[in-house]
């Protein structure tokens, strides 16, 4: 990442030399909120932090622990589920068919999913937003005891949504 961001820094200092010479360029403005210093340096500092502190290991940890006992929990409640996950990203999709590619999605069940959601959004927990569609992540700030807490709270929520939706 840090040879990444100091080849874009390097590619923005080319922008600016040749605006200096009086020739016109363009620069996506997705790039470092187009190319702004603070933006920049801001982005190297979360580098330094990212390969000091074991921030991946543990957000990874924490979403391994998350998203394999929220597949484990619906199995026990009996709620057709899917839990797909990569590190500390990962959904939840209301169907027990197999999600390989993005169609697969579709045949989830979105007015389930948004009710199990609200459900643990009463009592504080969000799983991302309602839609079924997005995805949601552990964080370095999560705690083992908050992750116990959402898993606990999407159990019950699993419970209240265990009914037919036809």
């Amino acid at each position: 990442m840090r040879r990444e961001l100091e080849r874009r820094l390097a590619r923005l200092e080319a922008v600016e030399s040749i605006r200096r010479k009086g020739k016109r360029c363009r620069l996506a403005a997705n790039q470092f909120a187009g190319g702004h210093p603070v933006a920049a340096a801001a982005g190297l500092k979360t580098l330094e932090i990212l390969e000091s502190r074991d921030v991946y290991e543990r957000i990874d940890r924490l979403g391994e622990k998350l998203y394999t006992a929220l597949q484990e929990v619906a199995d026990d409640v009996g709620v057709p589920v899917n839990v797909q996950h990569v590190g500390s990203m990962g959904q939840v999709y209301m169907t027990d068919e197999p999600i390989r590619r993005y169609r697969d999605t579709w045949a989830a069940n979105g007015d389930q999913f948004a009710d199990w959601w609200l459900e643990a959004a009463a009592v504080g927990v969000l799983f991302g937003n309602p839609m079924q569609s997005e995805r949601f992540f552990t964080t370095y700030s999560h705690t083992d005891d908050q992750i116990d807490r959402a898993i606990a709270i999407a159990e019950d929520a699993f419970r209240k949504v265990d009914h037919d939706y036809r």
